[in-house]
């Protein structure tokens, strides 16, 4: 038994119990995906930070998350876009990753929505955790709206990310 964790668990704030229960909500989105119908793919490129290419030419949109733009045509890059690209890319560009789908598994532009994961990483979250990403619920795509806003809160709280200057 590890006594030191058991020790840290018990002069814990609130708020560091809340963080370690929703760092084991992550890690449990990540077995689902194991157990949820899903595919490997390698990732060809990433478009941006929320986007990417797969090898086989398809359009993948993460679910559930809202990178800032890097070449949208109408407002065009906006603050810490090329960074959350550039992040994603360390993260997946020229890896096999496990695609999942929910319930609509296309958008509007014919790309794939799908939940991310690199082995155990739960990309979509993780993006969210670390402030590459805001949560962006859309129905009926909303299985980890409620993860995604836990996790913003919290990148919002340490200032990480997009949040840092505000």
């Amino acid at each position: 038994m590890n006594l030191e964790y058991q020790k840290a668990a018990g002069s814990a704030s609130r708020k560091t119990i809340a963080a370690m229960v929703l760092s084991a909500l992550v890690y449990a989105a990540c077995g689902l995906a194991q157990a949820r119908a899903g595919r490997i793919a390698r990732v060809r490129w990433v478009a941006d930070g929320d986007t990417v290419w797969l090898l086989s030419g398809e359009k993948v949109r993460l679910i559930g998350i809202d990178a800032p733009e890097t070449h949208h045509p109408v407002k065009g890059a906006e603050p810490f876009g090329a960074e959350a690209a550039e992040y994603l890319r360390a993260l997946v560009e020229g890896k096999e990753v496990f695609l999942v789908l929910d319930q609509m598994t296309k958008d509007e532009y014919g790309r794939t929505l799908a939940y991310l994961y690199l082995g155990d990483l739960f990309i979509n979250a993780h993006l969210v955790k670390e402030g590459y990403a805001r949560a962006s619920a859309r129905k009926p795509n909303l299985t980890f709206a409620k993860l995604f806003a836990e996790l913003e809160g919290q990148a919002r709280a340490a200032k990480k990310g997009l949040w840092r200057d505000q």
